[in-house]
């Protein structure tokens, strides 16, 4: 038995029913081709209400899982085709031309095809919306779909019938308040009807009917309906929980229109009505008050503990982990080409296999580990304009629309994230200028934003406050020395990049594939779901070193660094020949014999530390006692073989190797 024919037998259909309502099964195969994910599927065509099947929209039930119990959350049951406005559901079953103008005839409304199709077989003209928002349309600035006049609304009654788990979660049980109000302002009367659990589990109405067999499934639907409870619009109070919501830990209010606010600000931008009348506790008589400081103060007002921008949670109020989450979602992933873009990375990268693994890891991770960051940056370096880095930076944009920013270097040389640096998921650097020469302390500041877990955050007329950090930077530059790299960083992976100027033909169709709309959900379903992870990339640990990084240190470290690499890396500088273990005030004598530098011992010590060398002396504070003082050991190489040892072994080491000056150097 096919799926079609098992679910149309659940809620009484029949088979020429299945016709009627043009039902088939699709194989994986049609739905890659259709751009859904390759799984069984079965198609479900809409209509209008003289019953021909709607042109352009149609939704797809994936068929290969069936009901929702222990289905994988990032499994989704239901799709449609991207760019289309959400319809009405009307099973050609019921007679819409007679319906639709007739107020006097009753309506029910309930989430998806299959229980409209239920209730409709058994005799009430039922409409169908795909999701529990899909009566509106925020992405086109609808507040309500053109379907809505294919009928006449005033003093009809109107049930609304969704699942019997809507009060326990809160976007649905928005998304139903928001339904029945726009309803009620279309001059409806409007019903909420009940529909009781299947024991510990959720029901929808459909389950509820057929509970008790086909032959009592219309008697129960008339007892639903009868017990319906009329729809009484929210008090001032519970009208601005809609919108408003109080988050503790910040003491301001999040306005879905508005953003955070103060209180001062809230009680300004409150929509109206601005007052409301209540009951004076100190009188007994009625007075006009200000709404938004009653919402304020009142006990049943929204709250919840924290703001969060967190790929991981659902959009919105979250009161299962109490926060109001900013987060709305990437581009849905889909099935399509992004040959292009790979044709792109083998162009910028060549044939080095390792670096364009890690890095396609690294585009790859907060898809793969929603909620998570690597911490690393991507720079993108090379000599020649017009190599591809843009292109890159701008194809890898388009799947994590509309969190992607792209700023100049200096706009990240202050401490506080600005409105234009939170809530985003990749940031695109561009140090246009040759002008941030060996720029230590910008570079300090991004590996600040790298690490940082919930920066602090500064936006005009608002407290500062902290917010999610999941930003992912990559910098693309044409000059070696804009960034400051020491030996030792692990922040910042370098990739080797052509010099060749990307192929017109090729840049061609980078910009036909990225003007596509749907071209950020193939690359979004291609990172998440076919890249595997390198077995090198740690999101963690230390980005890996590359001839291209390498460079970049040399450009950009000062004549110190260039010291402290040399006597680290080959125990060798102009003519010197240095020992394993040594101290800073001996190798400052080395660089300096003159003291024209005003190198301090301290800054020596730093320079070496950067550069991989490591302290070794015994016990915490890692001193011993030589004929000169207190000194510190430090290990230029092989660290290993000389950390644990007594005092006596690093005061022999110490006082009997020292630098050597090799004849005629």
């Amino acid at each position: 038995m096919t799926y079609i024919e098992d679910r149309a037998r659940s809620i009484g259909l029949s088979k020429n029913d299945i016709k009627t309502l043009h039902l088939t099964q699709k194989t994986s195969t049609w739905a890659l081709q259709s751009g859904f994910e390759e799984r069984p599927l079965v198609h479900i065509p809409y209509f209008e209400p003289d019953g021909t099947e709607a042109p352009l929209f149609y939704r797809v039930r994936y068929s290969d899982l069936k009901g929702s119990k222990g289905l994988a959350s990032a499994a989704p049951r239901y799709s449609q085709p991207g760019g289309q406005l959400p319809r009405f559901y009307l099973p050609p079953i019921a007679r819409w031309q007679a319906v639709c103008p007739d107020p006097s005839q009753p309506l029910v409304i309930t989430e998806g095809e299959f229980k409209s199709m239920a209730l409709c077989k058994l005799g009430y003209a039922t409409i169908g919306v795909g999701g529990v928002w899909n009566w509106k349309s925020k992405k086109a600035a609808l507040t309500s779909i053109p379907d809505f006049d294919f009928f006449e609304w005033g003093g009809r009654e109107v049930y609304l019938a969704f699942d019997s788990d809507v009060m326990t979660k809160p976007d649905v049980k928005r998304a139903l308040v928001s339904l029945a109000h726009h309803l009620t302002s279309r001059t409806a009367r409007v019903f909420i009807c009940d529909v009781p659990p299947d024991k510990d589990h959720a029901q929808g109405v459909d389950d509820y009917a057929f509970a008790k067999g086909r032959k009592r499934a219309k008697e129960r639907v008339a007892k639903l309906i009868r017990a319906a409870t009329p729809f009484q619009p929210f008090n001032a109070i519970e009208d601005l929980n809609l919108t408003h919501t109080y988050i503790s830990e910040l003491r301001m209010v999040y306005s879905e229109r508005e953003g955070l606010l103060s209180h001062q600000l809230f009680k300004d931008t409150a929509p109206p009505p601005r007052t409301m009348v209540r009951i004076s506790d100190a009188t007994g008589r009625m007075v006009e008050v200000s709404r938004a400081a009653e919402w304020l103060g009142h006990p049943q007002r929204a709250t919840v503990s924290r703001l969060a921008f967190d790929p991981a949670l659902p959009y919105g109020r979250d009161e299962e982990h109490d926060v109001y989450n900013e987060f709305r979602g990437w581009p849905e992933p889909r099935r399509g080409s992004v040959q292009p873009f790979l044709d792109l990375v083998h162009h910028l990268f060549g044939g080095r296999r390792s670096e364009i693994a890690w890095l396609l890891s690294w585009c790859a991770y907060p898809f793969q580990s929603p909620g998570e960051r690597a911490l690393q940056a991507v720079i993108l370096y090379s000599a020649t304009n017009g190599s591809g880095k843009g292109q890159f930076v701008r194809c890898l944009s388009k799947s994590h629309d509309p969190y992607y920013a792209s700023l100049a270097f200096t706009d990240i040389e202050q401490r506080f994230f600005g409105s234009n640096l939170v809530r985003r998921t990749l940031i695109s650097l561009d140090e246009g200028e040759d002008r941030h020469e060996n720029n230590r302390p910008a570079t300090g500041v991004l590996k600040q934003l790298i690490t940082d877990a919930t920066p602090h955050v500064e936006e005009k007329y608002k407290a500062h406050y902290k917010l999610d950090n999941r930003a992912h930077f990559v910098m693309t530059t044409n000059y070696p020395n804009s960034m400051h790299l020491a030996q030792q960083d692990r922040r910042f992976f370098v990739p080797e990049v052509t010099e060749r100027v990307l192929p017109v033909a090729l840049r061609e169709r980078i910009n036909k594939w990225a003007t596509d709309p749907l071209c950020g959900s193939y690359l979004h379903y291609y990172l998440k779901h076919t890249v595997k992870l390198s077995k090198d990339f740690d999101p963690l640990g230390y980005a890996p070193i590359t001839s291209a990084k390498e460079m970049l240190i040399e450009v950009t470290g000062s004549a110190l660094d260039d010291f402290a690499r040399s006597v680290v890396q080959y125990g060798v500088w102009q003519g010197w020949r240095v020992p394993e273990v040594t101290t800073a005030r001996a190798m400052r004598a080395v660089y300096d014999p003159e003291g024209t530098t005003k190198v301090s011992v301290n800054g020596m010590a730093l320079a070496l530390l950067r550069a991989g060398a490591q302290r070794v002396g015994p016990g915490i504070r890692r001193v011993v006692m030589l004929k000169s003082g207190m000194s510190s050991p430090i290990a230029l190489r092989n660290a290993e073989i000389h950390k644990g040892k007594k005092p006596a072994y690093y005061q022999t080491l110490l006082e009997t190797t020292h630098p050597v000056r090799e004849q005629g150097k």
